[in-house]
């Protein structure tokens, strides 16, 4: 029967072998959701030797999470995992292999629940069972509002950077420029200095954490970008 013999759609999601998805079940018409939308998931993760190191609860009840916001992730949570779930449906599940340390706990790894240091070659079976948007729309919100929102995700990439997650240091800091870039009204020229000098710093900022990930061509145009701002930027 050839029906009964499908293979799971198999996706690769980050588009260099690194996180690979095998879709085992579709609901559908599942929503997808969207960068930074909340997720719920139900989630059983293993190592290459087939130990599980996620926590009887996160296959049970399940765990929620912000995408793309590691300081939300509970701590068995990966980035390849995040970027997986990202790409599912409400329903459908998956099986996601991360075969990169960058995508898993990086080369420090996560000794406290049993991920070696450099460690690949994790594997999760995940559903995931809702969703929920909680991210204002940048042009809803207020000017003062899109400053605040900037500056928390600077302290959150530089955050990140420390880590060593230079990716997740990447999208804050471009989430950050964002925001700055959409005020439209400005109290008094003073203002309009100290958010222009923000915004090249969360270019030059978010250039720095791409050349730490090899992201080379993305680190360019950062600086290309910082440069248009600022022409006497010495760090560019």
């Amino acid at each position: 029967d050839s029906e009964g013999s499908a293979e799971p759609e198999e996706r690769d999601v980050t588009a260099d072998g690194g996180v690979v998805l095998s879709m085992s079940g579709r609901a559908g018409d599942g929503e997808v959701p969207d960068p930074g939308w909340v997720v719920h998931a139900r989630y059983t993760g293993r190592t290459s030797d087939g130990a599980v190191f996620t926590s009887p609860q996160a296959a049970e009840a399940g765990a929620t999470w912000e995408l793309g916001k590691p300081t939300t992730w509970p701590t068995d949570v990966c980035a390849g995992l995040d970027r997986a779930v990202a790409t599912m449906g409400v329903g459908d599940t998956a099986r996601v292999a991360c075969r990169s340390a960058r995508y898993c706990f990086g080369e420090a790894g996560r000794p406290a629940i049993g991920v070696a240091a450099g460690a690949a070659g994790l594997e999760y079976d995940v559903t995931l069972t809702r969703t929920e948007n909680r991210r204002k729309n940048i042009f809803a919100l207020e000017d003062d509002e899109k400053e605040s929102v900037a500056r928390q995700c600077h302290a959150r990439g530089n955050a990140a950077f420390k880590a060593r997650d230079f990716d997740a240091a990447a999208d804050e800091y471009d989430r950050a420029h964002a925001h700055l870039d959409a005020i439209m009204e400005f109290p008094d020229p003073g203002h309009r200095i100290t958010v222009k000098a923000l915004k090249v710093t969360m270019l030059l900022n978010g250039a720095q954490a791409c050349f730490k990930s090899d992201r080379y061509r993305e680190c360019v145009s950062l600086c290309s970008r910082a440069l248009d701002h600022d022409g006497k930027s010495a760090t560019a």
